[in-house]
């Protein structure tokens, strides 16, 4: 398995790995870096060439924020993630689809945030972008992600997804819905509300399972967005992993360790690197909660090694803070000030990090009797809490009140002790309440408000007895409350308390005995894991020098191969090219050759037609014969009617065919335009008796280029009166469906056979004459097909023989 090089169930298997595998150790190593790369080169490579023939702005807005995705979890490619974003937004303002420009505004948020640049309320303007658009999809994407990074206030970002969940559920996508289930979950956790944080776990998880086992295909594009292309596989790997914090902080250690796993599995199984260090970190969190420090070790070195590799900085540095307290709990204070500070170097650019780390160390420093060490680091990590309304600030503050008692500021210290408990009641934090009590009990005594000591004690062994299992917290408020009741000479009280202190001493004094026991199995055991690790190193360097030569022909081997691969995939590409441009230069000239054959057949019958009129219309004004002479002036009519129309054709092809004919699209009202073709046909219209009904409606309109559409109308409604005989009928009409506006074209005229049809777009040298002898140009529908897919349109064909044809022109629509 790949993923033995970067994850080991054990100490002894890493040592057992380091001494007799090193060559393999390297050639793993190596694979693991290729396949990460091969990864995330070839989603990107596949985006980039779906953007190469995608045929309208929306599909490159979908790619575009595709490959956005993609670099925002690439640490080092965030940079270009974020140009692509602003390209997409870009794109998306061009065609005005406000639905796109919020989501796009949203991508550039996110990377933004990750590259620690100035916000500029990207997401709070996504939603109102999104609420002009009316898209659920937009408006659910672009509120969680306001809430998640920019709405501090979890009270307000709870009562804000809950009313566009209730809004939108039954129309958005199930990964969307997913997404702010999961955000309220941890708002409501904020807050305290245990309960309803797990059931909103519960729903994210089911609404991203159902996105694993969907097609999730999007109706605009007719395929799954790009957006979806792990199938919402990392969405899902982070609710299993936040519900296992939840559960830990509600004691159920079982449930956590489970959701942890799970959310591992899943990472492995989407070969999700990133996602698999960030679950082995949760599962490293659980055993270290349950003092299972020999479990929680090997755990968070491989998260340090998986990180280190992947270049994520916020994880590694969380990983070495955890490592830092428990050096801590077992009595290694230079090791864990080693990590800590580690930690705090790769958390400069996040301040929310680096507050909490200062607030490990303060701590640390608290505990050693360092107070105004202590204070000033709890002082750095609260001025960066300020204005959070959630455990962290309150814990700083709490340590700013333990180092004011300490320093006598008895005022200071009581203060910040009753905000404190009133923040507890809002968090429902018991432990911070307990904490809280306990400083002011110690408080008042200090300044002989003696009721207000045994009431602040009072409440805090309350809260203290609702602990199962932590003997620590009653044993402090039965000693505190002892102290405080013989200041005053309550002996009996006094009494009580100093026995309910010695019971639970003896007691915690067994417990802590066979915790130091556990702690001094784990020290041992990480010495031996020391020892061996430098025995492991020492072989290692034997087995290296052992190896060098091996390991040099081997990479000389690899290169030649990666040499060899390389040059005979250049050579295909080379071949497949070349292959290729004969295949276009053969067409070119066959299309040449049709070309000037239709010039030199259909120009020259017109001109020549007109080369003897002149001498003609003087003949036969000096005999008088008027007659003949209004029959000369028809001929001239419908000649330079043809003439101007081949020419217009011929033009429009050669353009299209060299890639030089303008697109401007705009919003196009179909029936104003078609009208004015129309009038183009009035006289050939009345002439042949053909009943034309125009049943588009005036609401409807396409986004297209004019100019283009004008072009294509004419040609269809030609060839269509061109084909139909007296009394027969054309009928036009528009629908719009799915963002799209069929156009068609129906007449009742002779039709076509099966072959004809087969051969409808190509070139010819001469059309079949229609129904009154009109002649064409033979360029028609070959014009009409390329600008059809000019206008990023599609064009059906269909006839019988006998009974007519009927042409269907789908249309993007238009967004206004």
């Amino acid at each position: 398995m790949l993923q033995e090089s970067v994850f080991f169930q054990s100490i002894e298997d890493l040592l057992i790995f380091k001494k007799y595998q090193l060559t393999r150790t390297i050639t793993i190593l190596i694979l693991f870096w290729a396949q990460l790369s091969m990864a995330q080169n070839y989603l990107s490579d596949s985006l980039q060439g779906m953007l190469q023939t995608a045929n309208n702005p929306m599909e490159q807005i979908d790619i575009y924020l595709g490959l956005s995705r993609i670099h925002l979890v690439n640490s080092g490619y965030k940079t270009k993630g974020l140009e692509i974003a602003e390209k997409a937004l870009e794109l998306s303002r061009e065609i005005n689809n406000k639905k796109y420009e919020a989501e796009s505004l949203c991508f550039v948020g996110m990377l933004r945030t990750n590259l620690q640049l100035e916000p500029q309320d990207e997401f709070k303007r996504a939603i109102e972008i999104a609420k002009l658009s009316g898209d659920p999809d937009a408006i659910l994407f672009a509120t969680y992600l306001y809430v998640e990074f920019e709405l501090h206030d979890s009270t307000a970002g709870i009562a804000l997804l809950t009313d566009v969940i209730d809004r939108y559920k039954s129309t958005a996508n199930a990964k969307n819905l997913g997404n702010c289930h999961k955000v309220l979950a941890y708002r409501y956790e904020l807050i305290g509300d245990f309960a309803q944080a797990e059931k909103e776990y519960d729903l994210a998880i089911h609404y991203f399972t159902e996105v694993k086992n969907s097609d999730n295909i999007d109706p605009a594009l007719g395929r799954p967005s790009t957006l979806m292309i792990d199938k919402g596989q990392s969405n899902l790997t982070q609710s299993y992993a936040y519900r296992s914090d939840l559960w830990v902080n509600m004691g159920k250690y079982e449930d956590a360790m489970s959701s942890a796993t799970l959310a591992r599995e899943i990472a492995i199984e989407a070969n999700n690197y990133s996602d698999e260090a960030w679950a082995t970190f949760k599962l490293a969190n659980i055993y270290n909660s349950l003092q299972q420090y020999d479990k929680a070790i090997p755990l968070y070195q491989s998260v340090v090694d998986m990180t280190s590799k992947l270049d994520e900085p916020m994880t590694l540095s969380q990983a070495y803070q955890e490592l830092s307290k428990i050096y801590d709990q077992l009595g290694e204070p230079e090791e864990s000030e080693l990590r800590l500070k580690k930690a705090l170097e790769l958390s400069e650019q996040n301040p929310l990090a680096k507050a909490d780390i200062l607030l490990d160390f303060a701590e640390i420093k608290y505990g050693q009797g360092l107070y105004d060490e202590s204070s000033s680091l709890f002082l750095q990590a609260d001025s960066i809490f300020t204005g959070r309304d959630d455990q962290s600030r309150t814990k700083t503050q709490l340590g700013i009140a333990k180092n004011q008692l300490k320093s006598g500021n008895i005022e200071r210290s009581s203060s910040i002790a009753n905000e404190v408990l009133a923040v507890s009641a809002e968090l429902n934090d018991k432990r911070l309440a307990y904490e809280a009590y306990m400083i002011l009990a110690e408080s008042y005594m200090k300044v002989k408000e003696i009721n207000k000591a045994l009431t602040a004690g009072q409440n805090a062994l309350e809260i203290a007895n609702q602990f199962d299992g932590e003997k620590t917290l009653g044993l402090r408020s039965h000693r505190l409350l002892s102290e405080i009741n013989e200041s005053i000479g309550h002996f009996e009280q006094s009494l009580h308390h100093y026995k309910m202190y010695k019971s639970l001493s003896d007691s915690t004094i067994t417990s802590l005995a066979i915790e130091q026991l556990k702690k001094e199995q784990v020290n041992q055991r990480v010495n031996d894991y020391k020892r061996e690790k430098e025995n492991a190193e020492r072989v290692s360097e034997v087995l290296s020098r052992q190896n060098s030569l091996y390991l040099l022909v081997g990479t000389m081997l690899l290169l030649m191969l990666i040499g060899g691969l390389a040059l005979v995939m250049q050579l295909r590409r080379a071949r497949a090219q070349l292959s290729q441009q004969n295949a276009q230069l053969n067409q070119f000239i066959h299309t040449k050759d049709r070309f000037f054959g239709i010039v030199a057949h259909d120009i020259r019958s017109p001109i020549s037609a007109l080369e003897s009129v002149d001498f003609q219309i003087k003949h036969y004004l000096k005999r008088g014969n008027f007659e003949k002479i209004e029959n000369i002036t028809e001929l001239i009519g419908s000649t330079t009617q043809r003439l101007n129309s081949l020419l217009d054709n011929l033009v429009n092809w050669a353009l299209s065919q060299t890639g030089m004919i303008p697109y401007h699209p705009t919003t196009v009202s179909l029936r104003n335009n078609i009208e004015e073709c129309l009038e183009l046909y009035t006289a050939q219209i009345k002439i042949k008796g053909i009943i034309v009904n125009n049943e588009v409606s005036p609401a409807i309109a396409a986004y297209a280029d004019a100019n283009a559409f004008n072009t294509i109308m004419r040609n269809i409604i030609g060839n269509a009166m061109k084909y139909c005989e007296e009394g027969d009928h054309i009928k036009i009409t528009a629908q719009s469906k799915d963002r799209w506006v069929d156009l068609s074209i129906q007449d009742s005229g002779v039709g076509m056979d099966e072959s004809t049809l087969a051969n409808i777009y190509e070139l010819k040298k001469k059309s079949n004459a229609g129904t009154s002898g009109e002649k064409g140009t033979g360029l028609g529908l070959t014009l009409v097909k390329d600008l059809v897919e000019l206008n990023r349109a599609k064009i059906n064909i269909s006839s019988v023989k006998g009974s007519g044809t009927e042409v269907v022109i789908s249309l993007p629509q238009s967004n206004s």
